[in-house]
């Protein structure tokens, strides 16, 4: 690679370097911080930590696919415009990879001079931390940043950790192959013209390399807090988003319209933003990363999201997945000569087009009186002249593209 597409001297903020690893007593001013390892180095932008305090919270960002990167001169850096925007505390790591090599994408795994780059970064985020004792660690990226900001979460134990990822990749694996064939070609001299390439030798270079090349949701530290933004057009959605949810060890459930969620932590936000790999607008991406400051948790700001984006006529279509689950129940209260079923859960209220039916039931499938479906989660059935103890109610919830949810009870005074 030609020393014309790295020239991290002629870019405008003052260079310290630091040798085998970061002096954290130099950060406090707004500098590239230069990690000189034994065969590569680590270049962090830091910016405004002049006044940090125990209040403090401290955005991580990570670049995206750089793309025509032969042209382009690295370092390359992300998030100034956020933590300008938001007035908070910037590291923004170069990926060395791609400042070294003719790659626009390497998810920040490593190469053959500095393999353990996801552990390092780890450890820098670490020193960071413990040095300066903030309140918490925000990581910012979308698609491959993405990937690097979810393998941290996978990483990094005991520090307050949130994330906000717009359409990641969770497998590198899952990539396009001539992406995934070009970063393993370039980064570790893999000499392909002899080989056949396909995912298994590309796993085997990383499991040899002990780089994380798929994201386990399992192995996230208990108290880390995590956003997925996806846009519902975007491939991504099943290559990535789906066997991300399917392989966790707990349910998710739906919360709305286009959200979900996985034990109050852990958040998804199915978006309309136009087609394909598109990220959401700036107002949502700086309206949840201060949320994540504030300490508002991921599913309420969700929820914030999507009622926000209703109140301007911006509606994402509703999208249902069978790996995210609708909680929903229903009473069958009896008095007099009257039952009344009422259908309720706390995520219905915030699906807009819903509808709801009932039969009324004799033995196992005589139906004796029915409620169409309609908008009303509550309907009324006389049940006089019918032996009780013979009775059942069937709910029906009607999802807006279709799909037809029902349980059934027995009647009881």
């Amino acid at each position: 690679m030609t020393k014309s597409l790295y020239k991290v001297d002629e870019m405008r903020y003052k260079v310290v370097e630091h040798h085998n690893k970061l002096d954290v007593s130099l950060i406090h001013g707004t500098a590239i911080h230069r990690v000189i390892l034994k065969n590569s180095h680590i270049d962090l932008l830091i910016k405004g930590f002049e006044d940090i305090s125990y209040t403090s919270s401290v955005l991580v960002c990570f670049t995206a696919a750089v793309s025509n990167r032969e042209n382009k001169t690295a370092p390359f850096f992300s998030g100034l415009g956020v933590s300008t925007k938001l007035n908070i505390p910037l590291i923004s790591i170069a990926d060395p990879t791609v400042s070294d090599y003719s790659v626009g994408l390497a998810w920040y795994a490593g190469n053959e001079k500095i393999y353990n780059l996801q552990y390092e970064i780890s450890r820098i985020l670490k020193d960071i931390f413990n040095y300066l004792k903030f309140k918490q660690y925000i990581l910012f990226g979308g698609s491959g940043a993405g990937f690097a900001c979810l393998t941290q979460l996978m990483l990094i134990r005991d520090i307050k950790l949130k994330s906000l990822v717009m359409n990641p990749q969770t497998s590198i694996l899952e990539y396009t192959i001539p992406s995934v064939k070009r970063y393993v070609t370039q980064a570790f001299e893999v000499d392909c013209k002899s080989l056949h390439f396909d995912k298994e030798l590309a796993k085997a270079i990383f499991e040899r390399n002990n780089i994380v090349y798929q994201i386990d949701v399992n192995s996230f530290d208990s108290s880390s807090e995590l956003i997925y933004l996806q846009n519902s057009t975007d491939w991504h959605v099943k290559s990535h988003l789906i066997p991300f949810v399917k392989n966790s060890s707990t349910s998710w459930k739906r919360a709305g319209n286009c959200s979900f969620y996985n034990n109050e932590r852990l958040a998804v936000y199915m978006g309309n933003w136009g087609k394909g790999h598109v990220t959401p607008p700036k107002e949502i991406i700086y309206h949840l990363i201060s949320g994540l400051v504030d300490g508002k948790s991921p599913i309420d700001l969700l929820q914030n999201i999507e009622n926000r984006l209703l109140a301007f006529d911006e509606n994402a279509d509703f999208f249902d997945d069978q790996e995210f689950d609708l909680e929903w129940d229903f009473d069958v209260v009896v008095k007099d000569n009257s039952c009344k079923v009422k259908v309720y859960s706390s995520a219905l209220k915030n699906i807009i087009d819903i509808e709801y039916a009932f039969y009324l039931i004799v033995d196992e499938d005589i139906i004796v009186s029915k409620k169409l479906y309609t908008a009303h989660n509550i309907y009324q059935f006389s049940i006089k002249g019918y032996d009780i103890n013979r009775l059942s109610v069937k709910a029906f919830v009607k999802l807006p593209n279709g799909r037809r949810l029902s349980k059934r009870k027995r009647v009881f005074i």
